[in-house]
């Protein structure tokens, strides 16, 4: 999610699968820890609130998706952007809590 969205405010995918293709090793998903590794990897050194805002917004998106398994989707992370993750939750809670 960090440096994907282009200047109209959508979601450039080429930057998107770049971040996978760098720090998720092939995978389409993301660990806790891989998840440090995209977030120091995308800051910029002086721009400590960028850090700061960074670290809040992957912290979000975890527990968000809070992902039984510890594997953030890739469709999950491309769900948030467009709103359809939400969908998916209502469903999910649905079914769990009748």
């Amino acid at each position: 999610m960090t440096a994907t969205y282009d200047l109209s405010g959508g979601i450039d995918m080429r930057r998107f699968d770049c971040i996978f293709n760098k720090y998720a090793e092939g995978k389409d998903y993301l660990m806790w820890r891989t998840l440090y590794n995209v977030w120091t990897g995308q800051c910029c050194a002086n721009d400590w609130f960028g850090w700061f805002a960074g670290g809040l917004k992957w912290i979000a998106l975890y527990i968000l998706l809070w992902p039984r398994d510890g594997k953030l989707k890739k469709d999950d992370m491309l769900g948030v952007s467009d709103g359809t993750i939400f969908e998916k939750i209502a469903r999910e809670r649905a079914k769990t809590f009748g």
